[in-house]
């Protein structure tokens, strides 16, 4: 249809050129936002979980906020270089 590839794009057929605009603006922001927030909320799980399993595995693995931080930050590294 030649729209853009975002999801303002979405909800063209029912809003029609609205989507252009303001509104538009505001619904890519919200997809952003929400992505976001998905990500580190799985992030953060997964680093809870894979502290447990390393607790589980070696008990002088503490488990703790300061172990789950450095390793969403060896994870986001991995993955920036990955990239």
């Amino acid at each position: 249809m030649g729209l853009p590839l975002c999801i303002r794009s979405c909800f063209y057929p029912m809003l029609g050129n609205v989507v252009f605009g303001t509104l538009g603006d505001l619904i890519d922001a919200l997809a952003m936002l929400t992505t976001l927030v998905a990500v580190c909320a799985s992030m953060g799980i997964g680093a809870i979980q894979i502290n447990t399993g390393f607790h589980a595995m070696n008990s002088s693995i503490e488990q703790s906020q300061w172990v789950q931080m450095f390793l969403i930050a060896c994870i986001t590294i991995m993955a920036g270089v990955s990239g």
